[in-house]
């Protein structure tokens, strides 16, 4: 019995795919000002009322909720075949992805929650009428509700780092042999970038419009290591969680460890150096 879960790869054994989503961010940090941000805020403040401000705000926390767990999906497949052709190349038993404590499921399952609850702020009134919010009968439900898809949600996405179950075709029926073939295959995959790249640009947008705050240039250490500190924190809230499925996999390298400093670069100087 020949297993068609894990693919073969042709494609090189590294992934740069995260290295090179930071040159495009470093890009954009360069090219466009963090006040270019202020345009996004203005199509939401110039909504014509409430309501359509919710939905673009619903609709954006929406994309950025449920594309991170089609990414892991589409890339699953290639990405654990690809560790595999490497451990075979090295000489090693295996190669696992290990989330570790950066990447803790708790931190990613409270971004969820976030973007949960701005899902049903920006969505529900939509739905259930203007006065959503003052019925419990309705908002309670729904507020487990998103509890409940935050935590599946998380699950999915943790899911990627363990390598996919061995199953022999003969106990597959043709529809879930061609769904295994399409997510083995290097469309799946591409689509999964595609996912990661839409999710990385919004919570960029969040993150430019951090560093769109007007800040003064740092007065003393203490004042520096609380800069930093709220650095760390919000890089673990925006920046880190739409790029985790690359960094795993990547931040070994000593490519991605200076492409990451590079994207970030431009937050930590404007808010050490100050700016408007």
């Amino acid at each position: 019995m020949r297993s068609a879960v894990v693919p073969p790869v042709t494609a090189p054994w590294r992934s740069y795919r995260g290295s090179l989503l930071d040159i495009l961010i470093v890009a954009v940090n360069l090219f466009v000002d963090p006040r270019a941000t202020g345009w996004i805020i203005d199509v939401v403040s110039r909504a014509p009322d409430e309501r359509s401000r919710g939905v673009i705000v619903g609709v954006g926390a929406t994309l950025m909720f449920l594309l991170p767990p089609a990414a892991a999906v589409l890339k699953r497949r290639r990405t654990h075949a690809r560790l595999a052709a490497r451990a075979e190349a090295e000489g090693v038993e295996a190669i696992t992805l290990e989330p570790g404590c950066l990447f803790n499921p708790i931190v990613y399952l409270s971004v969820s929650l976030v973007l949960g609850c701005a899902i049903l702020a920006g969505l529900a009134p939509l739905v259930f009428g203007d006065d959503v919010m003052d019925r419990d009968a309705v908002v309670v439900p729904l507020i487990f509700l998103v509890v409940a898809a935050s935590v599946v949600q998380t699950a999915v996405v943790y899911q990627y780092f363990r390598p996919p179950a061995r199953t022999s075709n003969r106990k597959r029926s043709r529809e879930s042999r061609a769904v295994a073939r399409f997510l083995a295959s290097l469309t799946a995959e591409l689509l999964g970038d595609a996912c990661i790249l839409v999710t990385t640009l919004l919570f960029q947008t969040l993150w430019l419009t951090l560093a769109s705050t007007p800040y003064s240039p740092v007065t003393g250490i203490e004042d520096a290591l609380g800069r930093l500190s709220f650095v760390v924190f919000a890089a673990l809230l925006v920046y880190f969680p739409p790029r985790m499925l690359y960094l795993v996999e990547e931040l070994r390298q000593p490519a991605a460890r200076i492409t990451l400093l590079l994207a970030n670069a431009a937050m930590v100087y404007r808010l050490f150096m100050g700016g408007p």
